[in-house]
């Protein structure tokens, strides 16, 4: 991971923000949806400045770094993986503020605040971030379950909900890994068009719908670059987290 003054000035506006641009009002209605419904959006939680920070490495990583995986999975029942994505390794090789936003002892403290209790770094080093991009039509991530307590899911492009622009979050499921997961009900979590975070609890399944039309990537570094109603998901970061249960 290269730790350069770029990167130092991002986690520094970070903890700017998180000491005087977050409402208490805003924590206490995220803690509540989440303790709730096992997920909440927290993008209130980082600034512009570091979501275009992610957002650009994101972009770059993928077109240096990305791999072309279809794979399926007999834990969730059969279900396909169609997608390009960026491994722990290379992320942690060839990115500087993805690690360094990982590391931030300041945003983990927000991130305990709004699941009420600590959230400890993910202990399987592979399992700490990847980034995933759907790049064509049909691409989907499907269902699946989380091994750790918690996973916050960075949305950095992502088309209208009837383009299959949303990460669907289940919560209260229960799953052997023989199967399909058990399940109350099941809520659209991340359906903005554009940019989204979310924080997720273990126990909550989650699927990224069958794309419904080709990707145009956005660039690194600037704004997604197509236009609304255009385009898959351009790229989900997520990264995982332990707990305390």
């Amino acid at each position: 991971m290269r730790v350069d003054e770029g990167v130092r000035a991002t986690l520094r506006i970070l903890l700017e923000h998180l000491v005087a641009g977050v409402e208490e009002e805003q924590m206490d209605r995220a803690r509540r949806e989440f303790l709730t419904r096992g997920f909440t959006k927290i993008s209130f939680l980082a600034p512009e400045e570091t979501e275009n920070a992610i957002a650009g490495e994101i972009e770059s990583l993928v077109e240096s770094h990305g791999v072309r995986r279809e794979m399926r999975f007999d834990e969730t029942g059969g279900t396909p993986r169609r997608m390009r994505n960026v491994r722990h390794r290379e992320i942690r090789e060839h990115g500087s503020v993805i690690p360094a936003v990982y590391r931030s002892a300041e945003f983990r403290a927000a991130l305990s605040r709004v699941a009420g209790e600590r959230v400890l770094e993910c202990p399987y080093e592979p399992e700490q971030y990847v980034i995933t991009e759907l790049q064509h039509s049909g691409d989907t991530h499907r269902w699946h379950g989380d091994d750790y307590g918690f996973a916050v899911v960075w949305v950095v492009d992502c088309p209208p909900v009837e383009h299959g622009g949303f990460v669907q979050c289940v919560p209260r499921t229960h799953w052997n890994r023989t199967g399909r997961p058990r399940a109350g009900y099941s809520r659209a979590g991340y359906s903005r068009t554009g940019r989204s975070t979310g924080l997720r609890r273990r126990g909550s399944g989650s699927t990224a719908s069958p794309s419904a039309t080709p990707a145009r990537h956005a660039r690194p570094g600037g704004p997604p670059t197509r236009p609304v109603g255009r385009g898959l998901p351009g790229a989900v970061l997520t990264i995982d987290g332990g707990g305390t249960l």
